[in-house]
């Protein structure tokens, strides 16, 4: 399990750094759409040295999750979320309650 964010890196419980590649764009009735688009540098949690990833988004309460992508350290997801009513500045810096990514 991947835990924190801000910037998109997140690090592993062996301290390894992945990297989170979102886009994101405010909705004009005030809510937030973001796609998670793909992440790098997983950490290996299998025999053979792969993993099966998700990504899991927290925003304003709001709890949503991609599809998981089994067998790479490097999972393409193209993953579109929408979030009603959300009051961060940007996803994970400055203003309102901020993201996680897990």
């Amino acid at each position: 399990k991947l835990e924190g964010s801000r910037g998109g890196a997140i690090v592993g419980m062996n301290g390894r750094r992945a990297v989170v590649s979102v886009r994101w764009e405010r909705l004009p009735e005030g809510g937030l759409c973001l796609t998670v688009l793909r992440a790098r540098n997983m950490q290996k949690v299998d025999r053979i040295g792969l993993c099966d990833a998700q990504v899991i988004v927290e925003l304003g309460g709001q709890v949503k999750h991609t599809k998981i992508v089994r067998g790479t350290l490097n999972p393409e997801f193209l993953n579109r979320m929408v979030f009603p009513s959300t009051t961060p500045a940007s996803p994970g810096g400055g203003g309102g309650e901020g993201a996680r990514l897990t």
